[in-house]
């Protein structure tokens, strides 16, 4: 385990190295791709090189990274953050503004991954295809669903279904609760009557 969250503060083990892909462009005008992860990772070159491939960026590497369209910057950012090393990644809506060759790149790395990934998404495909467990923050509670998306999607629906009937049934008892109220007041009505 990584870390442990409690209410109101997270504490991660020592060993945590948390790898991101920032929201803004870390480049810096005139850098090529290669200038660039040389000076963000602090890999040396050989290393680089050797991972071009995994998101087929290969030919680009001597390229300015400005002058690449906003789906290979965005595979550029995704190695500078492989390149550090992490087992802890935070993806928020990883697959925003990706082409489909790029998401499919990522989903095949997410899978062969070693580490922990707490992804945050909408979209339904990408869970589907790379998670292993979900976790669900619902009225200040964290619940954790081991299994897929579709599995995750049936619990819920059960669980639905399940406090549907307990509200039902409880409804039920507060009608006839009433009921029998309202009768033992009428019951009583003649009876105070009778007492004055």
């Amino acid at each position: 385990m990584v870390g442990i969250v409690n209410c109101s503060e997270i504490n991660l083990a020592n060993f945590a190295k948390i790898g991101f892909i920032p929201q803004e462009d870390p480049f810096i005008e005139g850098d090529s791709v290669l200038d660039f992860l040389l000076r963000w990772t602090k890999v040396p070159d050989w290393e680089i090189k050797k991972q071009v491939n995994q998101f087929q960026i290969q030919d680009l590497v001597d390229k300015e990274v400005l002058s690449l369209s906003g789906g290979f910057r965005m595979r550029v950012k995704i190695l500078s953050m492989i390149l550090l090393n992490p087992n802890l990644i935070l993806l928020d809506e990883p697959t925003n503004y990706l082409d489909l060759s790029t998401i499919l790149l990522l989903e095949n790395w997410i899978k062969s991954f070693k580490g922990t990934i707490l992804l945050i998404t909408h979209d339904r495909e990408f869970i589907r295809q790379v998670s292993t467990a979900i976790m669900e923050v619902e009225q200040g509670q964290i619940k954790t669903f081991e299994g897929d998306l579709d599995t995750y999607l049936s619990k819920k629906e059960l669980e639905r279904e399940h406090n549907l009937k307990v509200n039902q049934n409880i409804d039920k008892k507060q009608a006839q609760l009433q009921s029998f109220v309202e009768r033992q007041v009428k019951l009583s009505k003649p009876n105070l009557k009778k007492k004055i």
